[in-house]
């Protein structure tokens, strides 16, 4: 899966700097750069990345004030990158996944990537959960099923998923 990135900062240098520090990620894919707050709300609405580098102190909008504004429902996963750390409390109130301060430690922030991989691969199975179980509801009409009386004449795990996985680990019936 490629992680679809937005890197937000109103400093060029400090935008290059993330960027220099992707580029050797094969699962990164940058799909945008901007240099405020109010660019990257139409970018996010644009391009729907799924990790979002975020400066927080912005000309005209903070970065926690942008995500705010576009709301939970709307937000990718964020890793707040900035030169303050009094903003880190307010940083996890609105859910973040890391907070990296500026000038910018590389092992912090791999820590901070890997940390961003793992949540997105959280989000990523329980979209699946919920797409297998809206699937298993509507191809399979509600029937009454006769008690069983052997534990053997139970359908395994396996023969439900291979009923809804293609070959190539997609949803759909086999």
């Amino acid at each position: 899966m490629k992680i679809r990135t937005l890197i937000v900062d109103d400093e060029p240098p400090a935008r290059e700097g993330i960027r220099l520090r992707l580029a050797g990620e094969g699962d990164i894919e940058i799909v945008g750069e901007c240099g405020s707050a109010r660019a990257a709300m139409a970018a996010i609405d644009e391009f729907a990345p799924d990790l979002l580098f975020l400066d927080v102190q912005m000309p005209g909008m903070s970065g926690i004030e942008m995500l705010q504004a576009i709301g939970e429902d709307r937000v990718p996963a964020v890793i707040l990158v900035t030169a303050y750390e009094e903003h880190a409390l307010e940083a996890f109130e609105v859910s973040v996944v890391d907070y990296i301060l500026k000038p910018i430690d590389t092992d912090r922030f791999r820590t901070a990537l890997d940390r961003a991989r793992v949540r997105l691969q959280r989000v990523q199975a329980v979209q699946l959960s919920g797409q297998i179980r809206t699937l298993v509801e509507t191809t399979e009409p509600a029937r009454e099923h006769p008690p069983r009386t052997e534990a053997s004449s139970a359908p395994k795990a396996a023969e439900y998923v291979s009923r809804f996985l293609a070959s190539d680990g997609k949803i759909g019936r086999a």
